[in-house]
């Protein structure tokens, strides 16, 4: 029973370590680097097939103070507007890239993840992102509590599993053995989930620093970092790209979730991240 105790208590020291590498390694988005532009007010109704903002900004129709879009820091909201703004003028790649970077800061944005879905289904190539049914559903499971609610629920199951092993060694009792065993048997696992959730935000995060989105109406894929090379594939602005390598010149090698690669010049996309 000793070594059930032993195992439970390195366990979670582990997991506990682990969820505290994992919430420190989630890396902020430097809006510095990503010039602020005007947002409008978008007091209508989202409607099917036309990305709306579900905020109210500014009734009477006024444009809003742009000296406060210039000094402070962009947030989730203010890339959701953008990326309504970018849509409804046209700007269907320029729109992605907002709708992406809104996620990036705040990925349970239910708003900007149904547009940017709506707008992908829009662009002339409709690459997927290539999740299975199964990453999808562990996706909304692990967005249904924020961050700053699965770290503390973390803990807290860490506790119960560790002070559920101490009385099931100091208990004489064979029926409240038991209880303890099983009861920290499951705080230990859930922990494990927990943790599982939270690793989830930070692979997501670090998977943002390589992902790009084509504004180019259209443009070239070559098979090397020539002009003259032969043209793998054909990509339309809105298609989201895996940035691969570090760039060569004016020349950036990508990779589709197909597995397709290829070399595009760096002006026709943009990073959600900018380096």
């Amino acid at each position: 029973m000793r070594s059930f105790l032993i195992f439970l208590f390195t366990a979670c020291s582990f997991a506990l370590y682990g969820e505290a590498r994992a919430a420190e390694s989630l890396v902020a988005f430097d809006e510095s680097q990503v010039t602020p532009q005007t947002v409008f007010p978008d007091t209508s109704e989202r409607v099917t097939g036309k990305p709306q903002s579900s905020y109210t900004r500014n009734p009477s129709g006024v444009s809003p103070d742009t000296s406060k879009a210039d000094t402070e820091t962009p947030h989730s909201e203010y890339y959701y507007n953008l990326g309504n703004i970018s849509y409804n003028s046209g700007d269907l790649g320029r729109a992605i890239l907002c709708y992406e970077r809104s996620l990036h800061l705040d990925p349970r944005n239910r708003d900007a993840r149904h547009n940017r879905d709506l707008a992908i289904r829009k662009t002339v190539d409709k690459i997927s992102d290539g999740k299975s049914w199964f990453a999808s559903a562990g996706e909304t499971l692990a967005y249904a509590l924020p961050l700053t609610a699965l770290v503390p629920l973390a803990l807290v199951l860490f506790v119960g599993a560790l002070v559920s092993g101490i009385f099931f060694f100091l208990t004489e009792s064979r029926g409240r053995r038991r209880l303890y065993f099983y009861l920290g048997l499951s705080l230990f696992g859930l922990c494990i989930f927990t943790n599982a959730l939270i690793l989830h935000w930070v692979y997501t995060d670090r998977a943002y620093r390589s992902i790009a989105v084509v504004l180019s109406p259209e443009v070239n894929v070559h098979i090397s970092p020539e002009a003259t090379s032969g043209v793998a594939f054909t990509l339309h602005e809105g298609a989201r790209v895996q940035l691969t390598d570090e760039p060569l010149d004016e020349w950036q090698t990508i990779t589709l979730p197909d597995g397709r690669k290829g070399w595009i010049t760096s002006s026709s996309i943009e990073a959600v991240l900018p380096h």
